[in-house]
Parts: C-alpha cells; sequence; structure tokens
C-alpha cells in the first residue's frame, strides 16, 4: 500500500516545524505461505509516487524476511522440541531405575534358592532376569544419548591408536556367518575419548554383520586425508531405502527393510554414534553400495580443532 500524502491520509500525527517531516510511505506485507507474519513499513520526507519497480524489489525484501523470521520460528520451536524431549527421557529413565533396581534385588536373593525352586519356577527366574537386564540397557542408553546431546557428558581425551581399536573391533568373533575383514594402516594415532570411539566402532561393525546376508561381506577402510581419519564400513547386505539414509540416525528410528525382516534390535546405535561422533566434531553419514547394502562413512579429527 502507498501512501503518498501521509497529512493528507491522517496516518500520522507530526509537528509541521520538526527537523524531519514524513511526506510519503509504503507498507509491504510480510509473509510465510498464506500467514501474514507482520508489515514492512518505509517512509520518506519527499513525496514518492507508487513505482512498479520499487514495489517489486519492496516485495523481494519483505519475502526474505518472511523466510528468515519462519526460519527462525522454526528453528525455536526445533530446540524446545529436543530440550522437552531430553527431559521427558531423563524423568522416565531414572523412574523406571528404581523398580528395576527392587527387581534386580528381588531375583538376586531367589537366584540364591536357585537349587532348592522347582524347574518352572528356574526358568520363570531366568526370564525375569533376563528381560530385567535389558530394559536396564535399554534406560542406560537412553540416558546417555540424553547426556550427549544435552551436552552433559565429559569427553575423556587421551591419545591412542585408532587402527588397533579397528582391528579389534574387526577381530569378532560374530554371531552371523558373515567375512570382515580390515585395512588400516600399520597405526594412525588421534586425540579422542577412546572408550567413546571404541563404541562406536563396535556398533558400526555390529550393524554392517546383523544387515548382512549370510557368507557376505564387511569391509572396514581406515585411511587419513586433510587432519582426519577416514573410516568406511561397508557390507553387502539387505541395505537402506534411500529416503530413509538421515532417518536412521534418529532415536528409535529403523529402516523398513528391517522392521518387514523382523531383525531385533533397539534403533539406538546410530543416533548414539552421530551424538559421540559431533561432540568430538567429526561427522557421521550413510549411502548406498553399489550392487547392495549401505557404506558408513565416519571423519574424526585427528587433533581437537
Amino acid at each position: 500500500m502507498w501512501a503518498d500524502d501521509i497529512d493528507g491520509a491522517g496516518l500520522l500525527v507530526q509537528d509541521p516545524t520538526a527537523d524531519l517531516v514524513l511526506r510519503s510511505a509504503v507498507v509491504v506485507p510480510v509473509r510465510s505461505g498464506e500467514d501474514r507474519l507482520g508489515t514492512l513499513v518505509l517512509c520518506s520526507n519527499a513525496a514518492e509516487q507508487p513505482n512498479d519497480m520499487l514495489s517489486v524489489m519492496l516485495s523481494g525484501i519483505a519475502a526474505q524476511f518472511g523466510q528468515h523470521l519462519q526460519r527462525r520460528r522454526a528453528e525455536g520451536l526445533a530446540l524446545l522440541l529436543a530440550r522437552s524431549r531430553h527431559e521427558y527421557v531423563r524423568l522416565v529413565g531414572h523412574e523406571l531405575r528404581t523398580p528395576l533396581t527392587s527387581i534386580a534385588a528381588c531375583t538376586d536373593l531367589l537366584c540364591a534358592f536357585g537349587d532348592e525352586l522347582p524347574g518352572d519356577a528356574r526358568e520363570l527366574l531366568e526370564a525375569v532376569t533376563r528381560n530385567s537386564d535389558r530394559l536396564r540397557h535399554i534406560i542406560n542408553a537412553l540416558l546417555d544419548l540424553a547426556a550427549l546431546d544435552s551436552g552433559h557428558v565429559v569427553l575423556h581425551r587421551t591419545t591412542f591408536d585408532l587402527a588397533v581399536a579397528v582391528r579389534h573391533a574387526t577381530a569378532g568373533p560374530f554371531e552371523r556367518q558373515v567375512h570382515v575383514r580390515s585395512d588400516t594402516p600399520d597405526a594412525l594415532l588421534v586425540d579422542a575419548d577412546e572408550t567413546r570411539i571404541r563404541e562406536v566402532l563396535r556398533a558400526l561393525v555390529g550393524n554392517a554383520v546383523t544387515y548382512s546376508h549370510p557368507g557376505g561381506d564387511v569391509t572396514v577402510t581406515l585411511t587419513t586425508t586433510a587432519g582426519h581419519a577416514c573410516l568406511t564400513v561397508t557390507d553387502t547386505g539387505i541395505g537402506i531405502p534411500p529416503d530413509e539414509l538421515d532417518e536412521v540416525f534418529e532415536r528409535f528410528q529403523r529402516s523398513s527393510r528391517v522392521r518387514d525382516l523382523g531383525i531385533p534390535g533397539l534403533g539406538l546405535s546410530l543416533a548414539t554414534s552421530r551424538a559421540v561422533l559431533d561432540r568430538h566434531q567429526g561427522t557421521i553419514t550413510l549411502h548406498e553400495t553399489r550392487g547392495g547394502g549401505v557404506t558408513a562413512e565416519v571423519r574424526l579429527p585427528l587433533h581437537p580443532l
């Protein structure tokens, strides 16, 4: 909307003796799709007639404002959602730990009388113990991931040989009949949290083995480039649909092929691996392997950035 005579239109009360008296104005809506987020108002101390070229330019500027505001709003909502999710996970985790501790104490006492229990009771006790341990593992994994995401985990950096860690992770034994081989330099020193990086290695190699066909191949390669250790874990397994390669990094998110085949798992290992590498200023990506399967690529700085 153009106003080439602010005083005549009665849009603004001004002191005519002031050093600056506004004569004209243009108002441009700031939109995001069909929603109006606000208005951009520009005033001039000279009489300005409607100008098509200027209108187009101001509309473009308003559109840029709208996109920026929408991004900021989305970022704020995402941050609020992440914070709420972390608080929920932490609360649920702590609340579940208390009854689990009681269950574990009771099963330990019953196990002390294992020889005196009838056969059916022993089997039931073993089932309770087994599932309690599994639930405890899930809770600990969730709390650990929440702590990593929130930045509350302190990294204990040391200098260690990543090549040795890779060879250890690929040594097995593995439950599935899969051929696992590694190609590493004799030594490759990195400054990182060794325990956490070994967890990432076990998770990636374990996933590659789990999702490979019997008799399949898993190849782990370690190189260096531009101050980074570059690790690739390639399998010839069931693969991941292209549109799900990023989604599987979300907690509890597993590929549709894994769900269809009924392969057990929590869907936390990739989320935790990415969180660990983020804390090391590293990265992890997935892409399809030619001929089937998936390749996981990890870049880890040799020294803290």
